[in-house]
Formats: structure tokens, sequence, C-alpha cells
């Protein structure tokens, strides 16, 4: 599977942060209502920022979608 095919060497960030802030905020809503769907697409997503685990609001996502 390919990362998020927009970003580049160098400019994943700019488009990157607002990603991982979305499915954050996404998969918590999704555990506070019950909605098993929606929390098995975020984690459908969660292969595609795995490559940028180091940047702003990834690691996040990718320890809450652990938890």
């Amino acid at each position: 599977m390919r990362p998020l095919g927009a970003f580049g060497h160098g400019q994943h960030d700019h488009g990157l942060r607002p990603a991982a802030a979305a499915a954050t905020q996404s998969l918590l809503l999704a555990r506070r209502i019950g909605a098993p769907r929606c929390v098995r697409l975020v984690d459908d997503l969660l292969p595609r920022f795995e490559p940028y685990a180091h940047a702003s609001g990834v690691a996040e996502l990718l320890q809450l979608a652990a938890a």
C-alpha cells in the first residue's frame, strides 16, 4: 500500500497534520458513540500514516489507535 499519495519528500507535513488531526477526531468520536464501522474506516487508513510516524500528530493517532 502506498503512503498518503499527495505527500512528497519534505512536503508531507502540510497536508499530513490536518489529515492526522481529522483521523484522530474521527476515531475519538466513533469510539464515543459506539460506531464500529467508523472505527474500522479509520483503522483502514492507519497503514498509510505509518511511514510518517515521526510527523506531528501522526504518533498520537497511532498511539490512540493501538489503545
